[in-house]
């Protein structure tokens, strides 16, 4: 008999995601958090990162959990990121693993 969603231990995912929602987590606990996403990540994750973009300190980091992640939503949220950060801390993809000119790419 398999275990219960309800009764489910946290993934490492979700660990990493409780990590970011704590407001008084330290910056270098959130900053490794979106790292480790960047692994372990899966769509449950990007409007967790999304979120952070527009944070000074936490923006690049973001980006760096975001980039790896598997789901055309990633592709989505860069590109609004672009329109609504220009001229902030850096949201385009340099690796070019994710076309971000448009959303017909």
């Amino acid at each position: 008999m398999s275990p219960s969603p309800l009764n489910a231990e946290p993934t490492r995912e979700d660990a990493l995601l409780a990590v970011l929602a704590k407001p008084d987590a330290e910056l270098k606990a959130k900053m490794d958090a979106c790292r480790e996403l960047g692994h372990v990540g899966t769509k449950k994750a990007v409007p967790v990162l999304a979120g952070l973009l527009g944070q000074e300190k936490l923006s690049h980091m973001a980006r760096y959990g975001l980039e790896p992640i598997p789901d055309p939503s990633v592709d989505d949220v860069l590109r609004g990121a672009l329109e609504k950060l220009e001229g902030r801390a850096p949201v385009f993809d340099e690796t070019r693993r994710r076309c971000l000119c448009s959303s017909s790419c």
